[in-house]
């Protein structure tokens, strides 16, 4: 499987900015590695055949393997990010879509502008 570049998913992000945090494409950056190990992990459970899984399973694995990898003493994944990780494998990886439990998101820090431009 080829991984998105984080141009793709950033334009997945701008298209659908009202769904994301304003900062999100923040993180994103500099964890590429861990959205592609939530959607290898994620890929694993899709081939058992589930249908749904929870995001929160996927990003607590994630934590504990950044936590046994990575010596850098800056934390990560804190549960902000978690619905957006899902939001945008959903929105980029077609056999996501429904995979997770989603609600509509409404809120003041909505809204992403990857480049600093207002969608």
């Amino acid at each position: 499987m080829r991984h998105k570049s984080y141009i793709e998913l950033c334009s997945v992000i701008q298209e659908n900015g009202h769904e994301f945090h304003k900062d999100f494409h923040t993180w994103l950056y500099p964890n590429m590695h861990v959205f592609n190990y939530i959607v290898e992990q994620a890929d694993l459970v899709y081939s058992k055949g589930r249908k749904y899984y929870a995001i929160a399973t996927l990003w607590e694995v994630a934590r504990h393997h950044s936590a046994i990898r990575e010596w850098d003493a800056e934390f990560k994944l804190s549960n902000t990010w978690r619905t957006d990780v899902a939001r945008l494998m959903s929105y980029t990886y077609l056999r996501f879509d429904g995979f997770f439990a989603l609600r509509k998101r409404t809120g003041k820090k909505l809204g992403c502008y990857p480049w600093g431009e207002p969608l």
